[in-house]
């Protein structure tokens, strides 16, 4: 399968992900050898790294992109993108460019700091949909708030889910990995992501999860969250 990842840190020497040119190139094979053939690289924009130079971001996504066919695949591509830590002047700053969607369409991927409120993330991602934005909420399994208040209202909001591969795991006594199991049985996932930062400290872990996942859901569920819906992310159309 050709997954594409819509969230990965593998620009180099934009946040705390990849240092540098080589440690990029590595963390691109390394997805490339589990299947993914597609990234949309999400710099954090946050308040410890602002990264509110598009441009800077999107020289940096060609220029890896054209390293990487030359070095790793012909097939891979990359586009830009940012996981963008919600602050009230937001939407204000994705109407004037200043931070990018994902990959030019109308989805955001948006973060929070893992003790917000479930009021607080929903309103704000409600905000984002009225404002006419396609609203991702980042690895989702960090939010305190929605291990008692469940998904299907976001969800019915317009809101998407995303999951990271490292979450699903291996172990069956892991309360974490239960919960994230338990959302991609019940159909509450829309995407997976690497959210990989680093060779050693946080790599991609895809082929690791595909031992669950493979076995736990069908193989067009499976086709819908690794790779069709990213699809549609890339095309603008509404899942």
């Amino acid at each position: 399968m050709e997954i594409t990842d819509i969230h990965c840190h593998i620009l180099p020497g934009m946040d705390d992900g990849a240092k540098d040119e080589e440690e990029s190139l590595a963390l691109v094979r390394m997805a490339w050898e589990q299947g993914v053939e597609a990234f949309i690289a999400t710099p954090h924009y946050s308040r410890q790294f602002r990264n509110d130079c598009p441009e800077r971001i999107r020289e940096k996504c060609e220029k890896l992109e054209k390293e990487a066919r030359e070095t790793i695949a012909s097939e891979i591509r990359i586009y830009p993108g940012q996981e963008i830590c919600w602050e009230e002047s937001v939407p204000e700053k994705l109407d004037r460019g200043e931070l990018l969607t994902l990959a030019d369409s109308s989805y955001v991927l948006v973060e929070y700091l893992p003790s917000v409120s479930y009021g607080a993330l929903f309103r704000s991602l409600r905000t984002l949909r009225l404002e006419g934005y396609l609203p991702i909420l980042a690895h989702a399994e960090r939010y305190g708030a929605l291990r008692t208040e469940g998904l299907e209202e976001l969800t019915e909001a317009g809101v998407c889910i995303q999951m990271n591969y490292g979450s699903i795991g291996t172990s069956l006594f892991d309360k974490d990995q239960r919960w994230c199991r338990k959302q991609l049985k019940e159909g509450n996932i829309h995407f997976l992501g690497t959210d990989m930062h680093s060779v050693h400290r946080r790599p991609p872990r895809v082929a690791e999860a595909m031992k669950w996942l493979e076995t736990h859901l069908s193989g067009e569920e499976l086709s819908r969250i690794c790779r069709d819906h990213a699809g549609q992310v890339l095309t603008n159309q509404n899942l």
